[in-house]
């Protein structure tokens, strides 16, 4: 992937004979990237792994079974 202000269209990467392919966006391990270095893809990643955390924990967090202590200890955790 290329990294540039103005967005190249090239399909493919020549270093000497080997070719990578032109890729517009990129997973790397705890982030996202993008051709045009915006992180507003990064920002909705975050925001819907966020949201998929809470509503996974939601019943057991509303849950009079655990007490508060248990709680807050399980979310440090996560």
């Amino acid at each position: 992937m290329q990294v540039a202000r103005a967005v190249h269209n090239d399909e493919h990467l020549c270093c000497g004979q080997h070719k990578f392919e032109h890729v517009p966006e990129i997973s790397y391990p705890g982030s996202q990237m993008n051709q045009t270095n915006s992180i507003s893809s990064e920002i909705q990643a975050r925001i819907i792994s966020g949201n998929r955390c809470y509503y996974a924990y939601r019943k057991l967090m509303k849950s009079r079974a655990l007490n508060k202590k248990l709680k807050v200890k399980n979310i440090i955790k996560v």
